[in-house]
């Protein structure tokens, strides 16, 4: 709902144009060095901030992480529970833990790819039955228009 709302605005307004503000700011050498990504970020809020600058990235990202690790973890449950049944939650939370250790010792590039993919693959079933039910929807549409239009 409305909390809902002031989290996009908070996260996309202030957030992102603060990070975009210091990565600006920040001298040319950053700029050119390379870098991107989340190392990119560390290095203009170090320059910015000094040694507060890493922590606040830090907090940030922990953040960032642990708060999208509970939100897909209720996403997947309720799929699991919904596909599988109950008895199956158990396996799946500790083949959920895993991939996070696994993720730590490859390339940033790699782990986006990943994740880009299992996305994809989440979506499909998500496709496939807007699909099949793209049907009855036209036919609730219709009623709905004959009914209030």
């Amino acid at each position: 709902g409305l909390f809902g709302a002031f989290e996009v605005f908070i996260d996309t307004i202030v957030i992102c144009t603060m990070t975009a503000l210091v990565i600006l700011v920040a001298a040319p050498n950053i700029w050119h060095s390379g870098l991107n990504g989340v190392e990119l970020t560390f290095s203009a809020f170090q320059q910015f901030y000094g040694k507060w600058g890493t922590g606040i990235v830090a907090i940030g990202v922990l953040l960032a992480a642990f708060s999208t690790m509970v939100g897909y973890y209720i996403e997947y449950e309720t799929s699991v529970v919904y596909l599988f049944g109950q008895k199956a939650v158990r396996f799946f939370r500790w083949i959920y833990l895993i991939p996070p250790f696994i993720a730590v010792s490859l390339s940033v590039e790699f782990v986006w790819t990943i994740v880009d993919i299992s996305t994809g693959i989440e979506g499909l079933p998500n496709m496939l039955a807007l699909l099949l039910l793209s049907g009855k929807f036209v036919q609730l549409f219709n009623d709905y228009k004959k009914e209030h239009m």
